[in-house]
């Protein structure tokens, strides 16, 4: 999945700021500023020779607006009247709702997840870990990194990574002849154009591109793209916190911290997406140097709002400072005209006299009612969802287990990537996420950070599954976070993934850049090591605990490198994204081969097929699906109201469907929770890939959550086969993805039967006509309640208003299952109980 580009916004004058978060601001106000610099870092690509012919590009046309539309007709009725019977016999047993990705918290954009909107709230340092490549001419103590140019560094803007900043690092060889060696990094270098690991101890060399993990604690606090150890004050921090350090601040003092910028430095469409509304508090933890010591705290929509403006008088020893505010009314929602200014959030903390220190920090509302760390808008959506798994892949690439199990206050930021020095991302912990999982009853799903040890592995099983009884030290960590019970007796499976798309490159084009590991066989063989490692742990439970690897649908032979190099692990998980527009001239350009697809799943087809070779099970899994409409040149009204229309109800539950039924893929995550727009390029955005488009401002589902929210009230128990007659076929010609002439029967249907309870999901994916169908229920079948989304036009979206929407069945549609109508372009589910 390709993640959104990161900008870094870089002021001079004693100031840097970075976009969306926060930046620590010293000096006096008239020395001389320069331009704000916008650089969007990207080292070039070093292909290895070895994967050049093994990583595929998209195999989307180039569009081509001026292609004469497809004939709508190709159509062939029918033999006799349209029949859906659903049966008795089970296809799949024991499915699961379909699921979604978390996705991370921004402060800057939509998704507005966590309760206090401060990110690293107890100024804590930073952690970084990377999992990188070995260039040729290694010796058994003398490690050069491999895609990497020192050229391409510059120390102004915080890129690449300067001599010594390993020093002193932990390290460990995971792949190739030097495998399972560990140790310390003596001294970090550059030499003849690379980066240079001397060890502190010689032994086997490794080969070229073998892979080796590498971490360590960056001291000071992230400011933009650099550590800042200037501005915190190691071991001087509130009584009772757990953290290590505070924020200091000096006379002259100020630190800010900037939200909801993404409409004014991003997609300016987006409008606020984070409104502040109703109850609010900020607290914090503060002493000065003297009795004299005074703050000015401010938080504001700048030119808009002030909700707090407060001189603090502090004293010479550690105090909690409170103060709310409701601030109903007073942040307005727009619309903005063209042009208008594009207010963000600031709040800012400054120094009036003396100096001062700051820890553990919060800014929140104070109605979220929920037990968790997470607002209760994203509660509430989740249970009106169901997910039957929520995956977090958020920014855990480069952490640590204890780092993970951290409190708030406590956790540290983390960084991985060899192009920065920073560690800038912070989020939620795992017991956090297991909380939420817990109260949504969705089974979780944790992508494992590459960078873990073998330590961490170990910990993780116990932490998840070992007794609180005072030998097992993660599992009392567990107890501590007010979790008694193993978290394998709260749920029925839980998901555990190395990685992401740890199949990569591994160099510059490779987004995961630091968290690769070049090609199958290499990720084949550490994740199957690692999950060998957790197998042998006492706790670890077969029938509860699922160990997958994450592969590469483009190109169905990386399925095959993972099998062969590993034996340990239960599923492969690929990301069937859709949505390819090299033709847009018709509505059935755009959405005949969208329906069609699906049902030409060679790819699919040829990566089952290596995940049965050899007599072995191995279970197919979906990490992400969704739109994936990001190439080409696509006029930005038809790109974006394919992706936001109500065609997205139909098509994102209807390839679940069919991939649950075809490939028995149970486990399945659509991507992702949140997120207003992706940037293509020169601020060319997209409206993906968020299935709600904000949760703090307009709340509003798009049509993507809505079609999976309404199929979800009937997916439980096992997969029936419901035969269908009758039915006219639609022939789809091969465009936009679909690669060879597919019949398409225009009603889909897929049944379940959980207990005593049934229900049956019916698609008419007719782009023109109502198609009436004689629908069959089980002997007994009583209670009937139905819903649908039947939109006027598939290109309706809830951008800006509600246009598509779940509406209930009238009875007399109920009454009359003999003449069911499904309307043009419809998604029906019906739901009964069987006496």
């Amino acid at each position: 999945m390709t993640t959104e580009r990161m900008v870094v916004i870089i002021c001079f004058a004693g100031s840097l700021v970075l976009a969306g978060g926060f930046a620590l601001i010293y000096g006096r106000g008239d020395s001389p500023a320069k331009d704000a610099l916008v650089a969007a870092v990207e080292a070039p690509l070093v292909q290895p020779t070895p994967l050049a012919a093994e990583s595929p590009v998209s195999d989307a046309p180039e569009p081509r607006p001026e292609a004469a539309a497809q004939e709508l007709a190709a159509i062939t009725p029918g033999d006799g009247p349209p029949t859906v019977i659903v049966t008795d016999k089970v296809l799949i047993p024991g499915v699961k709702r379909f699921g979604i990705n978390l996705g991370g918290r921004t402060q800057y954009g939509a998704a507005q997840i966590i309760k206090n909107i401060i990110p690293n709230p107890g100024f804590e340092p930073g952690l970084y870990g990377s999992m990188l490549h070995v260039e040729k001419g290694a010796s058994g103590d003398r490690l050069p990194q491999a895609f990497w140019d020192v050229a391409w560094n510059h120390e102004e803007y915080g890129i690449g990574q300067p001599e010594g900043f390993w020093n002193g690092a932990d390290y460990e060889i995971v792949f190739g002849p030097a495998k399972g060696r560990s140790g310390t990094v003596k001294r970090f270098t550059h030499e003849e154009g690379k980066n240079v690991f001397y060890l502190d101890e010689s032994g086997t060399a490794p080969q070229e591109y073998d892979a080796f993990i590498v971490r360590q604690e960056l001291p000071g606090v992230a400011t933009g793209s650099f550590m800042n150890t200037s501005t915190v004050d190691v071991g001087e921090v509130r009584p009772g916190s757990p953290g290590t350090q505070s924020l200091r601040l000096d006379s002259s003092g100020r630190w800010y911290l900037y939200l909801d910028s993404y409409w004014r430095d991003g997609d300016t469409s987006a409008g606020k997406l984070l409104l502040i509304e109703g109850p609010w508090r900020l607290s914090f933890w503060a002493k000065g140097e003297g009795s004299g010591s005074r703050l000015r705290v401010r938080f504001q929509r700048d030119g808009e709002a002030v909700f707090i403006d407060e001189v603090v008088p502090l004293s010479a020893e550690w105090k909690e400072y409170s103060f709310s505010f409701d601030a109903a009314g007073q942040d307005m929602s727009g619309p903005y005209p063209e042009g208008a200014s594009q207010p963000i959030l600031t709040l800012g903390i400054a120094v009036e006299a003396g100096g001062a220190w700051i820890d553990d920090t919060s800014l929140q509302r104070t109605d979220d009612a929920n037990p968790t760390v997470f607002v209760d808008a994203l509660v509430d959506a989740y249970k009106e969802l169901r997910p039957g798994v929520l995956r977090n892949w958020s920014t855990q690439l480069g952490d640590t287990l204890d780092n993970q199990l951290a409190e708030p206050w406590a956790r540290k930021e983390v960084g991985f990537s060899p192009r920065f020095r920073a560690s800038n991302n912070f989020c939620f912990s795992l017991h956090e996420f297991l909380e939420l999982c817990a109260i949504v009853d969705a089974e979780p799903w944790y992508v494992i950070p590459p960078t873990f040890s073998q330590e961490d592995c170990l910990g993780l099983v116990e932490y998840l599954a070992s007794p609180a009884d005072g030998a097992h030290p993660y599992a009392d960590w567990r107890r501590g976070l007010g979790q008694e019970a193993p978290w394998t007796e709260v749920f029925n499976e839980i998901h555990l993934e190395f990685g992401n798309e740890m199949w990569g490159a591994a160099s510059g084009g490779d987004p995961f850049f630091g968290a690769s590991a070049l090609g199958g066989d290499r990720l084949g063989t550490i994740a199957g090591d690692r999950f060998a490692a957790m197998q042998r742990s006492p706790a670890f439970a077969d029938d509860k605990i699922d160990l997958i690897i994450g592969g590469q649908y483009y190109f169905p032979g990386r399925q095959q490198e993972i099998q062969r190099s590993s034996s340990a692990h239960d599923a492969v998980a690929l990301a069937p994204y859709f949505g390819e527009l090299g033709e847009y001239g018709s509505a059935a350009d755009r959405y005949g081969p969208l329906f069609a697809r699906p049902f030409a799943a060679g790819r699919l087809q040829e990566s089952m097929g290596y995940l049965r070779a050899g007599g072995r099970d191995t279970a197919m899994a979906i990490y992400e699906i969704n739109f994936h409409t990001t190439g080409g040149e696509i006029p930005y009204d038809v790109r974006n109201d394919f992706v936001t229309g109500a065609d997205g109800a139909l098509a994102l539950p209807l390839y679940m469907l069919v991939y649950l039924r075809d490939f028995a893929a149970r486990d399945q995550c659509a991507f992702t929770t949140l997120q207003y727009s992706f940037d293509m390029g020169g601020k060319n955005y997209v409206r993906l890939w968020g299935l709600l488009r904000d949760i703090a401002a307009t709340g509003r589902k798009r049509p993507t959550w809505l079609g999976l929210e309404l199929v979800n009230r009937a997916v439980a128990g096992d997969l029936l086969e419901t035969r269908q007659s009758g039915i006219p076929v639609r022939v789809q010609k091969p465009i936009n993805g679909v690669e060879e002439e597919t019949n398409v029967p225009l009603v889909q249907s897929f049944a379940f039967r959980d207990g005593e309870a049934g229900g049956v999901v019916l698609f008419n994916l007719d782009l023109e006509n109502a198609i009436e169908v004689n629908l069959q229920l089980p002997p007994g079948a009583s209670g009937l309640e139905g819903h649908r989304i039947a939109p006027s036009s598939l290109s309706d979206d809830n951008e800006d208003s509600e246009q598509v929407r779940i509406e209930p069945l009238s009875r007399d549609a109920l009454d009359a299952l003999a003449n069911l109508e499904l309307p043009r372009h419809s998604l029906t589910v019906l739901q009964w109980r069987e006496l």
